[in-house]
């Protein structure tokens, strides 16, 4: 899923995933892991969070779209209501 053309980056997300994401205790866990990755997104918790965040967006990111991360945005920072002033987001989103 990397987009570089970088090998030596591309060897070091690889090196990244093998190291942090791919080591469970059983089974049973991995599909737990899968299971919740899939069936559960940050915009659930967006309202929640607890300001500042630095949200980063990968503007080729297929899975997670930088319209779909600005929409992420707006709950969280409290636009559109009239809602805490201090759970404004600090760093709105740009497109790079």
């Amino acid at each position: 899923m990397a987009k570089t053309r970088d090998r030596d980056l591309r060897a070091f997300i690889h090196g990244q995933h093998h190291a942090y994401f791919s080591s469970f205790a059983d089974r049973d866990s991995l599909l737990e892991s899968f299971t919740a990755s899939v069936s559960n997104h940050v915009a659930e918790v967006a309202g929640q969070l607890e300001l500042p965040v630095l949200l980063i967006a990968g503007e080729k990111d297929e899975i997670a779209t930088l319209p779909n991360q600005h929409r992420l945005l707006e709950p969280a920072s409290g636009r559109g209501t009239e809602g805490d002033p201090r759970r404004r987001a600090s760093y709105p989103l740009r497109d790079a």
